[in-house]
């Protein structure tokens, strides 16, 4: 028999598939769990118990959250359900004026069945410019939801300026030709290209070609309403200079592209013409009108807009043309799934097409600046790839990363000397895992993104050594933690780092991870008595960190009810003892001392947990919206029990005969070094499936005052544990009261047999 004593000196390897009980050759087996629930690995090797939720407010209905951040000091959860949104702030919601009774709410276009895939991921997206937040769902035209004051917003469809337009059509024997320059005018196609789903869309008209119109030269006789073409603009001819018998044109080419300029001043020519015109600037070569109605499958009304009139070669059935194109995204063709911003401009993606908008102004689409091509200019960029996949995400990277449910795209400058534009723009593909549609949040300089099975989330991480991207597994270490899939995830990256995720099941995950100190961790959290569909990190209103917000199904009183609650902060030096919260959706009553505590309705029929000044106070049923008290108390808090429970893996402290893996085993003693714990349970593992017994973490010293709640302890704790000889012994740590613990190391005795 060897009798040891093994410290266990880190726990943050997180809760561990079963398949890697047998690695004992892994670095960090020492630090893995079999369970780690409701437990936070920390970047430091300890875990801390996870923080309890606090009840904001019943949610409509299912719904899904979305953040909307201004500043640090100024954020808000958003709640979009079926056909509304709320709005949710400072751990309150915004209620609508004068009465301030009732949430305030904005009808949105979007009914329950668009918000939500058939894997159960979110098809809402978003990305957010100061108070602007662009939101696009498949099937339906972008909204911009815009923040006028704190109490003061409205949602209206994203109206997109000079684009952008589908390919330029091809067929020269489809033509089509305005009634008018500008103003509202009829397009008559040769053919039947318009659907009612075209109203509301834009629609590209150029000129065939000059159509008699003659190029703008210097010492050309021209009158007034003859019309030139110069450069890329077509010009009218306003004016002429008084007196002139046989006015000419100037010298000065007209190449201004807004009112009206002279081309040379009242001198004589050699000809004897008084030189000088004024031109008006009419038209590009091409214009744009908004499709206000379709009256036949072969004629549409429009509206021209734009910064200029349609061109005059575009006007009459004789000057009918075949350069024409509907816009990219309509009812017709569908309208954007996905946003991004990048270089500074509004990404916008559907299908294998991504387009970006002029750089600095998001709305604005134009292809060529007044006919020319700039580097500024819109970039419409068609996806090629070995596999037709269709795009799930986009995200600003080293470059624009894409994911399809074939590979991962990176879209980039094609010379770095360059800025990216038109003429300097690639797209390679770079790994082939397959994504589900889940946009990736980021952490440092990597992307965590979900693959196509919604089984494992891979990092992309760009390698400089071979100018490329790869997509190592994150969750090969607890796999078994993915079942049904992820369906949505956030990341909060203070106080600490944690990437968090949820299942189909509705079970909320943790990810603790911090590269630079190799920290890596999964842990599962249970939230209290419900299922975890939606989720979404903001700045805490103290600005002291960040604060997940959770949408939470529960059945309640033989109801579904949905609860919108966040995540509070866990417990540290400084606090007063009554600030721990260890019990989900709770809320807490502070103030002279009460007897019994009410506004409990979204807890009705539960067994909830009581904290009273700090100290554990007997479970209650809560019964029309209220509990009675035994005993007075200043501070209650109220709410669902969450409990933690941590086991370690089978230690592998050796025998006399090699690894002490497979030997029988007992553990005859332990001790748990403890970090501000203000209560808990140890015994060995299998008293927990096996009915066996739990031994009381007692704390409470004889000094200590017994009308006050135990101090939060910290040292040292051993203690001698009665347990049976087993085969691979272990020991478990149970929290089921709503006390803080923190574990920061364990020596356990350890006899084993060979």
């Amino acid at each position: 028999m060897a009798r040891v004593t093994p410290i266990i000196t880190a726990f943050n390897g997180g809760e561990a598939s079963p398949l890697l009980y047998g690695r004992v050759d892994l670095a960090r087996y020492a630090a893995l769990a079999r369970r780690c629930e409701n437990f936070l690995p920390l970047v430091q090797g300890a875990i801390r118990r996870r923080p309890g939720t606090a009840f904001v407010r019943k949610a409509k209905g299912r719904c899904t959250l979305v953040p909307f951040e201004f500043s640090v000091e100024q954020a808000y959860v958003l709640e979009v359900g079926d056909a509304y949104l709320r709005v949710h702030l400072n751990h309150g919601t915004l209620l609508a004026p004068p009465a301030n009774e009732q949430p305030f709410e904005l009808e949105t276009p979007w009914p329950l069945s668009a918000l939500f895939a058939e894997d159960g991921t979110c098809r809402l997206r978003w990305v957010q410019s100061n108070d602007v937040l662009w939101l696009a769902c498949a099937g339906y035209p972008v909204q911009k939801l815009t923040r006028l004051a704190a109490a003061v917003w409205s949602l209206s469809p994203l109206v997109t300026a000079n684009g952008p337009f589908k390919d330029q059509n091809e067929n020269e024997a489809i033509t089509v030709y305005a009634s008018a320059e500008t103003g509202t005018v009829t397009i008559t196609a040769s053919d039947d290209i318009f659907a009612a789903g075209h109203v509301g869309s834009l629609f590209y008209i150029e000129m065939q070609d000059a159509r008699g119109v003659r190029p703008w030269e210097p010492g050309q006789v021209a009158a007034v309403d003859d019309l030139r073409i110069s450069g890329n603009g077509v010009y009218r001819c306003t004016a002429v200079q008084a007196g002139a018998t046989q006015p000419a044109t100037g010298s000065v080419k007209p190449v201004h592209t807004a009112g009206r300029a002279w081309d040379g001043d009242d001198t004589w020519g050699d000809s004897g013409q008084l030189q000088g015109v004024e031109w008006e600037f009419v038209s590009t070569r091409y214009g744009f009108a908004r499709i206000t109605a379709v009256t036949a499958p072969d004629s549409a009304v429009a509206e021209v807009t734009g910064d200029w009139n349609l061109p005059p070669t575009v006007v009459g059935a004789a000057n009918a043309t075949w350069r024409w194109a509907h816009a990219a995204y309509s009812d017709v063709e569908g309208w954007p799934e996905h946003l991004a911003f990048f270089r500074s401009r509004l990404v916008l993606c559907r299908g294998s097409r991504v387009d970006c908008s002029v750089a600095n102004d998001f709305e604005n689409f134009a292809a060529r600046d007044y006919g020319s091509l700039t580097a500024d200019m819109a970039v419409a960029i068609p996806l090629q790839s070995d596999r037709a996949n269709i795009t799930q995400w986009i995200t600003a990277a080293n470059g624009l990363l894409l994911g399809t449910a074939g590979g991962e795209i990176l879209i980039s400058e094609q010379t770095t000397s360059e800025a990216f534009g038109p003429g300097n723009v690639k797209a390679v593909p770079q790994t082939a895992w397959g994504s589900r549609g889940i946009v990736p949040p980021r952490v440092g300089g990597t992307h965590l993104f979900v693959t196509r099975g919604g089984r494992k989330l891979r990092a992309a991480q760009y390698d400089a050594g071979t100018d490329a991207y790869r997509a190592p597994d994150q969750s090969w270490i607890a796999e078994h933690l993915m079942a049904g899939g992820i369906v949505a995830l956030a990341y909060q990256a203070q106080p600490d780092s944690i990437v968090w995720a949820v299942t189909a099941a509705g079970r909320l995950l943790s990810y603790t991870i911090d590269p630079e100190q190799d920290a890596y961790a999964w842990a599962p959290q249970p939230v209290g008595g419900g299922a975890v569909e939606s989720l979404a990190v903001i700045p805490s209103p103290d600005g002291d960190g960040d604060e997940l917000w959770l949408c939470v199904r529960r059945e309640i009183d033989g109801q579904t009810v949905r609860h919108i609650e966040y995540l509070t902060r866990a417990w540290r030096p400084g606090d007063t003892r009554d600030a721990v919260w260890h019990v989900d959706a709770g809320l807490r009553r502070t103030g002279e001392p009460v007897d019994a505590v009410s506004g409990l309705d979204h807890l009705e029929g539960q067994t909830v947990q009581v904290v009273v000044d700090g100290a554990n106070h007997p479970d209650r049923i809560v019964i029309g919206g209220a509990i009675d008290l035994a005993w007075p108390a200043s501070t209650v808090l109220v709410g669902l029990p969450a409990p933690a429970i941590f086991e370690p893996m089978t230690l592998e402290a050796g025998s006399r005969m090699g690894t002490a893996q497979g030997k029988t085993q007992r553990i005859h003693e332990i001790t748990l070094r403890l970090l501000h714990t203000g209560g808990g349970k140890v015994g060995p593992a299998d008293a927990i499936d096996g009915g066996g017994i739990l031994d009381e973490i007692i704390l409470r010293d004889a000094g200590d005052a017994m009308d006050a709640p135990v101090p939060l302890w910290s040292g040292d704790y051993a203690l001698r544990i009665d347990s049976d000889y087993t085969n691979g012994a272990r020991f478990v740590l149970v929290c089921d009261d709503a006390q803080p613990c923190t574990l920061v190391a364990a020596v356990v005795g350890l006899a084993t047999y060979d």
